[in-house]
């Protein structure tokens, strides 16, 4: 008789395509800016997300005003730093992403499509 594997490989796992638009906050400098899209990306590799295409930040003007609780008070931000990335990953991971970006504290706002 012969065996079967219920074992799951790799490439049975499917993959989906997702973005993550988001706001990192004008409080970080310009020059530690990189730094801060590094920890993202790291997020994403660890969770073994292939990067398809990205857009790195850049200052914007905010339509409206956003609010952001740090240390117990609210901060009033009317620009920020946006940038997006596309992404491929399982849909477990991007639930563990999205958990990373919902935690850090320089993040004002994301969406992960």
């Amino acid at each position: 008789m012969s065996e079967e594997k219920n074992t799951s490989t790799e490439a049975d796992v499917e993959r989906k395509i997702y973005e993550v638009g988001f706001h990192i906050a004008p409080s970080v400098p310009e020059d530690k800016l990189g730094g801060e899209v590094s920890i993202l990306k790291d997020v994403l590799e660890k969770n073994k997300a292939v990067i398809i295409s990205e857009e790195l930040p850049k200052m914007r003007i905010l339509a409206y005003e956003m609010r952001k609780e740090a240390a117990g008070k609210y901060q009033k931000f009317t620009s920020a730093y946006f940038g997006w990335v596309k992404f491929e990953a399982e849909a477990e991971r991007a639930l563990a992403i999205e958990s990373a970006f919902k935690k850090n504290p320089l993040i004002l706002r994301y969406l992960l499509i």
